[in-house]
């Protein structure tokens, strides 16, 4: 069973997209900019038995490329852990065969955009999107809230709030 599980973990590569600070409210201006990918890598590198990437937004511009390109065409990397800023804007991550939001962001279309990385043109595989959620936390509460933005979206466009009103 391990054998099969450890062969289709060689095949899959996971975005990992994570909102910022999470967390991380310390006085000291530093590490509120801290990210909180680092932990997360960690543990996912011992989950896949070796390291992936990280990207956040201090990450520089010449790093953020070569991270990029590596995850691109290096199939040994099994992640790419990305804030979701840093992660959302101007980047091609069509290596990716899942996208895992692992704290939700209250704007979703901050959350689309970081889901888009893996949609671009040359994708060839089928991408799966993930979003964790407990029940009774703030993520539920964010998710709550999306879900009641995204309604109010569609039926604005749609023309349905018109009908709804009085």
């Amino acid at each position: 069973m391990n054998d099969r599980v450890d062969s289709v973990a060689a095949h899959l590569r996971d975005l990992i997209g994570v909102h910022g600070v999470g967390g991380l409210e310390m006085a000291d201006d530093r590490l509120k900019r801290k990210e909180a990918t680092a932990p997360l890598a960690a543990f996912l590198g011992s989950v896949f038995g070796r390291p992936g990437l990280i990207l956040h937004g201090q990450t520089a511009v010449k790093q953020r490329k070569e991270r990029v390109q590596r995850f691109q065409e290096d199939e040994q990397v099994p992640f790419f852990v990305l804030s979701l800023k840093a992660g959302g804007a101007g980047l091609n991550l069509t290596a990716a065969s899942h996208v895992i939001h692992f704290d939700r962001w209250w704007n979703p279309a901050v959350e689309n955009q970081a889901t888009d990385r893996a949609f671009r043109i040359g994708q060839t595989k089928n991408v799966l999107v993930h979003k964790f959620v407990c029940r009774g936390t703030v993520e539920d509460k964010i998710d709550q809230m999306i879900k009641s933005k995204q309604q109010l979206a569609g039926d604005f466009l749609s023309g349905g709030a018109a009908r709804n009103c009085p």
